[in-house]
């Protein structure tokens, strides 16, 4: 999982013009024993560390037990399949929540030694990440939403599409100015940007569906309705022409 994700991270900062051995290093060994899978050099002598072994295999296997879910129709296997997948979904948060607190102890936040305030961690499946965004995990005393607490950690979960965006950002305010003062507010905007995204998706789905209503209803109202009231109209010209003849005999 760590190679496979570190060469799909590689291949997004190069495709974004980054050079391995200038602009970023890989699996160098830090001052307290940890070692980052890849290095991020930014401006000042600053450098974030990024994490890229992404706990899956719970995940993976959730997905089985969802896709048997959808295959199968004895309601008693349903139910047990439902208990697993439930069991399967707080087992991989977990193992994400673990992993977060792995990276929090191995030295790669340490301003110390010219760190950020933050270290990010690639979770490298897009719907995987959105998985982690919808869903909290849920323990006997409260359920934890997995991404806030990772944030509180100073610990940014990344999917594919958002680690340029999140490095030109980090690039940016410590090229512009002190990033040990202003990230929280970097990375809060950011965490309100994803809120409001998934709210706005949501309002969107919401509205296609009442335009779609909508939509039904106007033609009903202009084809069948319209219809019958033009079938009224030829029926009352039908009794005009016939109540004329009449009068004419």
């Amino acid at each position: 999982r760590g190679n496979w994700g570190e060469i799909q991270a590689e291949k997004i900062l190069e495709d974004g013009g980054l050079v391995k051995g200038q602009h970023f290093k890989t699996q160098e060994i830090l001052e307290t024993g940890g070692k980052p899978d890849i290095t991020l050099n930014l401006p000042n002598e600053k450098v974030l560390h990024l994490d890229v072994k992404f706990p899956l295999q719970n995940y993976i296997s959730y997905l089985g037990v969802v896709d048997k879910i959808n295959n199968t129709i004895e309601e008693n296997e349903i139910s047990i399949l439902e208990d697993k997948s439930k069991e399967l979904k707080n087992s991989f948060l977990q193992d994400v929540r673990d992993r977060v607190d792995e990276v929090t102890k191995e030295g790669y936040i340490d301003p110390a030694n010219n760190t950020i305030d933050y270290a990010l961690m690639f979770v490298p499946v897009e719907g995987v990440f959105q998985f982690i965004v919808e869903n909290e995990l849920e323990l006997k005393t409260k359920n934890v939403d997995i991404y806030d607490e990772a944030m509180e950690k100073k610990v940014i979960l990344v999917p594919p599409s958002l680690l340029l965006v999140y490095l030109s950002t980090i690039r940016s305010a410590v090229d512009t100015f002190n990033l040990q003062d202003q990230a929280k507010d970097l990375i809060e905007l950011h965490r309100i940007f994803l809120t409001q995204w998934e709210k706005y998706r949501l309002q969107i789905e919401s509205l296609q569906s009442n335009i779609t209503s909508l939509q039904k209803k106007y033609d009903e109202l202009t084809n069948v309705r319209t219809n019958e009231l033009f079938k009224v109209v030829e029926r009352i010209d039908d009794l005009k022409f016939e109540d004329s003849e009449k009068t004419e005999d």
